[in-house]
């Protein structure tokens, strides 16, 4: 569990773990595209780039279900530099070694490695969160992650995609977040603590089965966009630079209207808000299919990436506001593993649809999501009326 910690200790700890996931961030934005570059450069087909892709998730998602037990046997400052210390290691050898099986090798240890990272970081900075400004600290939290992930890509215009230098600068990037962890007290540091018998990752699903799914969404939609946003411009007659955009300006509602929401729910009713978000998702989704091929696509767009990161947010604050302790990282370790599910389940379903209904196929995706959270969050707000007794 955190100790009491003074102002000072307390703020000191925030600042060392968003710091921390800064560079993270950054350096992972970097390295997903260029692997990608470098793998089309030596003439791999799109299929086995798409497979290179997929790792990270893969160990994202084999991976979190291990960070509960680790945080509970080494704590939490030990597992983070275990994790950056791995992650440093695994980009490394790839400035050298142009092996595409290793790659692949390396590219889901890596997962494994950011599934520490995301699951810990995530867990203490809510443990660290006071109630009442847990929303805007979260969706600070999640507004920094986005803007330096985004920025990653921007890297490679400095430098480069041929050599090792793009994969040093990663190593070296991702080597900054270690001087944070040194800076936090020791009063500050998350362990797993005592822990409820039972509850492990399919308890939480089941209890929380709206949270759960909300999580599961951002992803599927947020990994899809990112997949297939651009082949949907392309069909729509837009240019290769414009059809591009539109995931950029998917990702900036995502990104400027986080804190807005995070203010909204440390005012009102958190539950409602993230129905609001299922309901943005939904009706946003619908509009791109209403209004393909106008100017107010784009406004649907900006909609759409605010709902679904929306819908990642309001979940994560609602399970800080719920679990404490050794059941908080489970439940970000739960996080994880849905994550990783979206991100291999959201482009897979969404390509499958396109393929039946061409335009209508990757929107239709998430309107079927969107309407799937609205009905999970209704059984779970209705369970608990009934559970209170109301």
């Amino acid at each position: 569990m955190v100790q009491e910690l003074d102002a000072i200790a307390r703020w000191r700890a925030l600042a060392a773990i968003i710091a921390t996931i800064a560079v993270v961030g950054l350096s992972l934005g970097l390295t997903l595209p260029l692997i990608s570059l470098v793998l089309e450069r030596q003439g791999y087909s799109s299929a086995l780039i798409g497979l290179a892709a997929a790792m990270p998730a893969l160990g994202i998602l084999l991976g979190s279900p291990l960070t509960p037990w680790l945080v509970r046997h080494g704590g939490a400052r030990q597992v983070m530099i275990g994790g950056l210390l791995v992650n440093i290691a695994t980009i490394l050898p790839m400035a050298w070694v142009e092996s595409y099986p290793l790659w692949l090798v390396l590219r889901f240890v890596m997962g494994m490695a950011d599934a520490l990272l995301f699951t810990v970081c995530e867990t203490w900075v809510n443990q660290l969160a006071k109630e009442r400004s847990r929303g805007r600290l979260i969706a600070v939290y999640i507004t920094v992650l986005s803007c330096f992930f985004a920025s990653g890509p921007l890297l490679i215009s400095l430098t480069g995609s041929e050599g090792s230098l793009p994969f040093l600068a990663a190593s070296g990037i991702m080597a900054l977040a270690l001087p944070p962890m040194l800076i936090v007290g020791r009063g500050s540091l998350l362990r797993g603590g005592s822990r409820i018998s039972g509850f492990n990752i399919v308890g939480f699903c089941r209890l929380v089965p709206g949270l759960a799914f909300g999580v599961l969404v951002f992803a599927a939609i947020d990994s899809s966009a990112m997949a297939l946003l651009p082949l949907l411009g392309l069909q729509l007659g837009y240019s290769e630079a414009l059809a591009a955009a539109m995931i950029t300006v998917m990702m900036a509602g995502n990104i400027l209207f986080q804190f807005p929401l995070g203010w909204l729910a440390d005012r009102m009713n958190r539950r409602r808000l993230l129905m609001w978000c299922g309901i943005g998702i939904l009706f946003n989704a619908l509009g791109i299919i209403m209004l393909s091929g106008t100017a107010l696509l784009w406004l649907v767009l900006v909609g759409l990436g605010t709902a679904a990161g929306g819908a990642y947010t309001l979940s994560m604050v609602m399970v800080g506001q719920r679990f404490r302790d050794a059941e908080l990282v489970t439940a970000n370790a739960a996080f994880g593993v849905l994550w990783g599910l979206g991100t291999l389940l959201g482009p897979t379903l969404a390509g499958v649809l396109m393929y039946q209904f061409k335009l209508s196929g990757l929107p239709l995706t998430w309107v079927g999501l969107g309407g799937c959270l609205l009905l999970l969050l209704w059984v779970e707000s209705r369970r608990c009326r009934l559970s209170s007794g109301e």
